[in-house]
């Protein structure tokens, strides 16, 4: 417990130091563009002032550059967590998904779509051993509840499979935007886990209504994927019908 006490206050610790020395580093660039722009309202020379004013671009530049770096430190921070910590997954895939075996020191995961579940993070690191369950979540085809817990697993890049970004996605009004993002997404086509999760999910959003595209854009995504939308809204009917 006192090692967990002391861990804790070592990373706040260095963070407070790193923060301090920020807002130094930002006080001093603030305080630089002041005296510069002093120095142009002065000034009369009009080759000094274009110089003066060019300096004061590139501090501006720095004091934003800083700025985003801060920002993309904090997005990429690692929370600590220890081994029977939980983290929540869940499934992107209209038909489901699992792993696993019963028997097996972490067991078995069964996710419906939509469907989130705790894990622990000794668990989740046994089930990472085996690279196509990796795969799923790097593909988004199962995706942490928590972002920072990405980081947590060492997962730097990840697809956005959920139905807020796939909406987005589909639902612009210029076609070209809707395939440019699509080809993003599945790789330029070549990743057939992610085309086949998100055919089925179109599928399902155009019986649901919530994805009304008119007859030439509906056309130009389905030879996109090379596919009758009828065929697979067909498919998710029997499917179901097979389970019930």
């Amino acid at each position: 417990m006192a090692n967990k006490k002391s861990n804790a206050k070592t990373v706040e610790n260095a963070e407070e130091v790193i923060e301090k020395k920020e807002k130094v580093e930002k006080i001093e660039e603030k305080e630089k563009v002041e005296k510069i722009e002093e120095k142009v309202n002065t000034s009369t020379d009009s080759e000094e002032v274009d110089v003066l004013k060019q300096e004061i671009e590139e501090l501006r530049k720095a004091m934003k550059e800083l700025m985003d770096s801060k920002a993309e430190a904090v997005s990429q921070k690692v929370v600590i967590k220890q081994e029977d910590d939980e983290v929540v997954i869940g499934c992107r895939v209209l038909q489901g998904i699992g792993w696993g075996d019963p028997s097996e020191p972490a067991g078995e995961i069964r996710l419906r779509f939509n469907e989130e579940q705790t894990v622990t993070v000794s668990d989740m690191k046994r089930f990472f051993r085996r690279h196509s369950i990796r795969k799923l979540f790097e593909n988004g085809l199962c995706y942490f509840a928590e972002p920072e817990s990405y980081a947590l697993f060492n997962i730097r890049k990840y697809v956005d499979l959920s139905d807020e970004n796939l909406v987005r996605i589909l639902d612009r009004k210029d076609v070209n935007e809707v395939i440019r993002d699509l080809d993003k997404l599945t790789e330029n086509k070549k990743n057939s886990s992610i085309i086949n999760c998100i055919v089925f999910r179109i599928c399902d959003m155009i019986r649901k209504n919530i994805l009304t595209w008119d007859y030439y854009t509906r056309k130009a995504i389905e030879d996109y994927f090379s596919m009758d939308f009828d065929r697979g809204i067909n498919t998710l009917k029997a499917m179901e019908n097979y389970r019930n």
